[in-house]
């Protein structure tokens, strides 16, 4: 019971300061936003292996593994266990979204007299800038990017964290992202959390930063490849100031081309991407 009470009381404290943390300009600290963004994490997994533990029990009593009533110390032991599983793994996942991951792939494609050349694109994908990636992340982000030396880089979608309110210093970000160094440049489409109210002030800042926004549309690239950009048919603010996109329309067929040497950067996953 006591367990039950207190579980329920820091699940509900971390709700609240969630739903605050998305309030544009609310004046909680950003720390305290931080931790609760981890604390959710930890929330959920404690809540997910509470219940697994209970499961086992479940059986394990069904199949006489152990006696009935449960005696207090297994209960108390299951317990500890999910605690302490659910905050080892959200450390490990706090460390490892905190460094940059890279995959390096090659895809050789031909033209039909044999002819090869190569292109190295840089594909970053879900950068979810604003509440809790900042500036500093997106420096590490640049850098690998610029440590590759690309041709062109692509940017696939959710680059805000569905409010753009939320970046706190815009100017330090739209500044980092024109210091890539790609001769072709850097292009990008929106994703699913692109969106909400501050939706038209997103087109701007990617405008400043020196990246070209592709919404159901495409571009040539040097004479060698067509790089075409979707917008995503399924906003999480849908309405809220982002149209949805075309369902059911894909992007232009794509001409067989060069040999092309790919990167992609991600902070924490990799996603079926918008950009091709």
């Amino acid at each position: 019971m006591a367990f039950g009470i207190s579980y329920g009381v820091i699940f509900a404290a971390v709700l609240v300061f969630f739903v605050l943390s998305r309030i544009p300009d609310c004046p909680v600290p950003r720390t305290l936003f931080l931790i609760d963004h981890y604390a959710l994490g930890v929330v959920v997994l404690l809540m997910l292996f509470v219940n697994l533990a209970d499961l086992a029990l479940l059986l394990a009593r069904l199949c006489h593994l152990v006696p009935t009533p449960l005696p207090q110390g297994a209960a108390i032991t299951a317990g500890a266990a999910a605690v302490v599983l659910s905050v080892v793994l959200s450390v490990c996942g706090g460390i490892h979204a905190s460094k940059i991951q890279t995959v390096d792939y090659k895809i050789q494609m031909q033209e039909g007299n044999g002819a090869t050349d190569a292109m190295n694109i840089v594909l970053i994908s879900d950068l979810h800038i604003g509440y809790v990636v900042d500036e500093k992340h997106v420096e590490k982000i640049v850098a690998s990017v610029n440590a590759a030396e690309p041709d062109l880089v692509c940017i696939a979608g959710d680059i805000f964290d569905g409010d753009i309110t939320s970046v706190k210093h815009p100017s330090v970000l739209q500044r980092l992202f024109r210091s890539i160094k790609a001769p072709y440049g850097v292009y990008a489409c929106l994703g699913n959390h692109d969106a909400g109210a501050g939706y038209e002030d997103m087109l701007k800042f990617l405008d400043k930063a020196q990246i070209h926004l592709l919404q159901d549309e495409s571009v040539l690239i040097g004479n060698k490849m067509i790089l075409a950009g979707r917008k995503d048919s399924g906003p999480v603010f849908c309405g809220r100031g982002r149209e949805q996109g075309l369902k059911g329309q894909c992007p232009p067929r794509l001409p067989k081309t060069a040999r092309i040497g790919i990167k992609f950067i991600d902070r924490v996953h990799q996603w079926a991407t918008s950009v091709i």
